[in-house]
């Protein structure tokens, strides 16, 4: 491509607003890792100031196709989009978070998921089926490992553990269930 020349808009009409809205929670998960995939490609060989304007890029893209994209945090070396949290009753639910590395990370924005890795993204995304093991796990983690506690005297630490290994268990199943 020439020297200051703008590329065309990519079509990316099959991750439309509309589209994903309408799909259930599974397949929509898949469609956004899809999208994840395919923009991560897009952006792997640009760096520096050429990053950040390819990532311009791929958000008017986004916003032709319907999806309700704003600045939403910045810190020089990332950058979250995502809908008006302003009028949250209008605003899009996709979630962007960028990475001066390279990377980039894709959410379905949930009450106040923040975008990042896997169930990390929030407790929000239990309502989508997205978290589900890991929530399931993580209760009665923390269940057991409070009555093994009680048991041997130390609660707090029985609490810990439980917990600690309710979220590996869920995490680990929930992964499976994503490949399904």
């Amino acid at each position: 491509m020439a020297p200051g020349s703008v590329p065309a808009p990519r079509d990316y009409a099959r991750f439309g607003r509309k589209l994903l809205e309408e799909l259930p929670a599974r397949k929509r998960r898949r469609r956004l890792a899809q999208l994840e995939t395919e923009l991560n490609h897009r952006l792997q060989s640009y760096r520096g100031e050429n990053y950040w304007r390819e990532v311009d890029s791929i958000i008017e893209d986004l916003r032709a196709v319907g999806h309700d994209l704003w600045s939403h945090d910045y810190s020089g070396s990332w950058h979250i989009w995502g809908g008006d949290y302003m009028r949250p009753e209008t605003a899009g639910k996709l979630q962007i978070r960028f990475d001066c590395e390279g990377d980039l990370w894709i959410s379905w924005h949930s009450v106040d998921s923040p975008v990042l890795r896997g169930c990390a993204r929030g407790w929000a995304l239990v309502e989508d089926g997205s978290c589900l093991f890991v929530f399931a796990f993580l209760v009665v983690g923390a269940c057991v490992g409070a009555v093994i506690g009680a048991l041997v005297g130390h609660t707090g630490i029985g609490l810990a553990v439980g917990i600690v290994l309710g979220v590996a268990v869920g995490s680990v199943l929930n992964r499976l269930t994503e490949t399904i």
